[in-house]
């Protein structure tokens, strides 16, 4: 199928879907990994593994996995997945333009997900100077679909930049503000 009519296809999908929930008849249970989470600087890679398993007790068909909104914390490099397609969707709001990643494990017209298969995703993103100190990274079962066990629907990693640290003060700041304090202490007494 080509990118073009899966894009399509996926629009469709999810803009008729959106008024009223496709029932899954089976568990879907997503997880989501990254390395590295913490200390991350402007221009270091974090690569995701996502997985979606099929918890039973009916086969999976059709399905897709989001990202988060990503304005501009994230850029994707080239080669950024390799080993599944994702699309990425873009929008704009009184927010500001975001972009989406949507990972579709079975396509249209493809064979189904037997129960307990497990299909994988690898994908890597870059950090940008727009990224905050921290950051929740979710992948999940959209709400144009609902299976029969909610609470594993939806995985999320923690990301962050390094802990800024606080100065210490240096003993001869301490004794500085020692005698500083003394100062004070005496001409109060002197008044």
């Amino acid at each position: 199928m080509s990118t073009r009519l899966k894009v399509a296809t996926a629009y469709l999908f999810t803009t008729v879907a959106a008024a009223q929930p496709v029932p899954l008849d089976t568990d879907v249970a997503v997880t989501l990994s990254a390395a590295p989470t913490s200390n991350l600087v402007t221009g270091d890679l974090v690569t995701f593994t996502a997985a979606i398993t099929n918890n039973g007790p009916a086969s999976l068909g059709y399905v897709a996995l989001l990202g988060p909104n990503i304005y501009g914390e994230f850029t994707f490099p080239h080669g950024a997945w390799t080993d599944c397609e994702i699309i990425i969707s873009t929008a704009d709001t009184e927010a500001g333009p975001y972009w989406i990643l949507e990972w579709y494990p079975n396509d249209v017209g493809t064979v189904s997900m037997a129960v307990g298969e497990t299909k994988t995703c690898h994908f890597t993103l870059a950090i940008t100077s727009s990224f905050p100190a921290t950051y929740a990274f979710p992948m999940f079962l959209p709400s144009y679909w609902s299976d029969i066990v909610a609470v594993n629907d939806r995985a999320t990693v923690r990301l962050s930049r390094p802990v800024q640290s606080v100065p210490a003060l240096t003993p001869l700041l301490l004794v500085a503000l020692g005698l500083l304090v003394c100062a004070v202490g005496v001409t109060r007494r002197t008044s």
